[in-house]
């Protein structure tokens, strides 16, 4: 039994990822236990009406329980009559499972056409449904929500684009979609089982590595043609070849094109929107590992690029910036949800209202890099190293651990992201300042925490504590409280070093906060 319930699993969760095709149940007569798997997953569910069709979970009564098949049975009635009627074993009938939404309708086993009516429109509009299970029209998101408006506004832009690529694709012979914007080469781990280490290189010197709809095509060609499809490459390393640049997100010039193009609706313009770096969301999606390497210009979209990998090196040359301020945009590719996971809030929104630039130091120090060279040659050199130790090692533990670690792709923040774009674009109101966008504010805050900041290095840099460096101590501003919020020293302050500092200052304990403050 055990070697079966390992199995059972395993259909279980190939019949939960199914999407390319709607799964169709028909039910005759008694299912129990682990049949119930089948009604559960299913689009369609259709019974038998007569009194012969029952349902039930009887394994509470035969010293057992119903583990595996409840996961699925949840998800379909709920998780309250799914316990009720695990923990009791009670059967029920199919008027009951209707009620439950187990069963979508039942029918006379005395009119066989009525199943033949229904297999027939499903077969009819069978590619309107699948697209409807994959973009969850009419159904609860991958993370159990209620999907939103916003979104459906992204996914209807997406299906009438569709539409139209079927009705002007013809029947003219399929070609190969040259590639100038990226550049794959393939490093061999040496092992017997013939692993490898892919390099994936943007390389769009003229747009300098903004998202497009040609670097999109190319790299989604990519993905599936070649990644997804061979199980050797055991890690990725993402790098770029153009000078000072990793990737600056949205090319501006664009943005204002469609800003003018009064004929675009905010349906249309959030799925081009989305268009844009899909390719990018399929290739974080796969089961490969991605170090990235971060050299010059990360800007606005570039963001969620460097973070979606699950590792990053720097150079000292790097240039971090979120910069949607100026420019009017808004998150996209989930940075929304993405910058939670590696900064605070108050973190987030400083470096999102200051629109500063963090260097390499600066990255280093809040964790955003792992480590910082001299050079890009250097940086990718070191991703390599470290892209070939995990591509030796057990890639089934790596992938494992991975789908429990890494955050989700989440459709639902993603084309709710790109609604949010596509509603500044049709206002007009995003790249208005070109000039300006890349300006940042500057004010006593910034300038007290830059200048705790270690100088920065000449050549390979690891992770190091904070050391203030401070050539003019906060107390000898000629000003007022700028602002004020809750720190964490990173070393310790003695009396000695307080008594030469503040005139008036007692050691004793009673006395130094009032002083030091």
């Amino acid at each position: 039994i055990p070697e079966e319930i390992a199995r059972y699993v395993d259909l279980s969760r190939a019949l939960l990822d199914c999407q390319n095709a709607v799964l169709v149940v028909r039910v005759r007569g008694s299912v129990r236990g682990g049949g119930l798997l089948f009604p559960a997953v299913a689009d369609v569910c259709v019974a038998a009406s007569d009194n012969d069709t029952s349902f039930g979970l009887p394994e509470i009564h035969r010293q057992m329980v119903p583990g595996v098949v409840s996961a699925a049975l949840a998800r379909k009635i709920g998780k309250a009559q799914c316990n009720y009627y695990c923990m009791t074993g009670r059967p029920f009938s199919a008027s009951k499972a209707v009620q439950l939404g187990l069963v979508s309708e039942l029918l006379s086993e005395e009119t066989p056409a009525e199943w033949q009516t229904l297999l027939r429109r499903l077969q009819t509009s069978a590619e309107q449904a699948v697209f409807m299970k994959k973009r969850e029209v009419c159904s609860l998101g991958s993370d159990g929500e209620m999907t939103e408006p916003e979104q459906m506004g992204t996914v209807m832009g997406e299906f009438f684009a569709n539409q139209d690529a079927t009705e002007h694709s013809g029947s003219g012979a399929a070609f190969a979609l040259p590639i100038d914007c990226l550049q794959l080469h393939e490093l061999s781990l040496g092992g017997g089982d013939g692993g490898s280490v892919a390099v994936l290189t943007m390389c769009d010197q003229a747009a300098r590595n903004t998202f497009s709809a040609k670097m999109n095509a190319q790299l989604e060609m990519v993905v599936q043609k070649v990644l997804s499809r061979l199980d050797s490459y055991r890690a990725l390393v993402l790098t770029s070849s153009v000078q000072h640049v990793f990737h600056c997100g949205a090319n501006p010039h664009e943005m204002r094109r469609w800003c003018s193009d009064t004929s675009l609706s905010r349906t249309e313009l959030a799925h081009r929107m989305k268009s844009l770096y899909s390719a990018f969301l399929q290739l974080f999606s796969l089961e490969i590992p991605v170090v990235a390497v971060l050299h010059g210009k990360v800007y606005g979209g570039g963001c969620p690029l460097a973070l979606w990998a699950d590792y990053r090196v720097g150079t000292n040359e790097l240039d971090l910036h979120y910069g949607n301020i100026t420019r009017g945009m808004s998150p996209a590719a989930q940075l929304s949800e993405l910058w939670g996971h590696y900064l605070p809030q108050s973190r987030v929104l400083e470096f999102y209202y200051e629109n500063a630039h963090w260097d390499g130091q600066r990255c280093l120090q809040e964790g955003l890099v792992s480590s910082l060279h001299s050079t890009r040659e250097e940086a990718v050199e070191q991703a390599l190293r470290l892209a070939s130790f995990v591509g030796r090692q057990a890639p089934q533990g790596v992938q494992r651990t991975r789908r429990q670690v890494r955050a989700k792709l989440r459709s639902q923040i993603i084309d709710c992201e790109a609604w949010a774009i596509a509603c500044s674009i049709s206002e007009k109101a995003v790249f208005t300042k070109i000039k300006s966008q890349n300006e940042s504010f500057t004010g006593l805050s910034s300038a007290v925490r830059t200048a705790k900041l270690p100088a920065a290095p000449v050549s390979t840099t690891t992770k190091q504590p904070e050391v203030a460096a401070s050539a003019k101590q906060p107390w000898e501003e000629d000003c007022g409280v700028v602002c004020m919020q809750l720190a964490i020293p990173a070393r310790a302050c003695s009396s000695q070093e307080v008594e030469a500092n503040f005139a008036e200052a007692p050691c004793s304990s009673k006395c130094l906060q009032r002083a030091v403050g």
